[in-house]
């Protein structure tokens, strides 16, 4: 898979992809960065939101499977 093509997969909205379309046709390479610096700050913000959930439900299932 191509770099560019990795890049519009984490674009979350067709104005993103605008932005990085012109950030890649320039070449501006500070920008691409802070663009993806952004976004794996959302994605960890998000991993933690489900790790969270995703604890919690674990818990269930043990607790469940514990008194069954």
């Amino acid at each position: 898979m191509k770099l560019e093509e990795l890049i519009y997969e984490l674009c979350s909205n067709k104005y993103e992809v605008e932005d990085i379309k012109e950030i890649l046709v320039k070449k501006d390479i500070k920008n691409l960065i802070i663009f993806l610096e952004k976004k794996r700050n959302t994605l960890l913000k998000l991993l933690h939101k489900y790790e969270d959930k995703i604890d919690k439900v674990d818990y269930l299932i043990y607790k469940i499977k514990k008194n069954s």
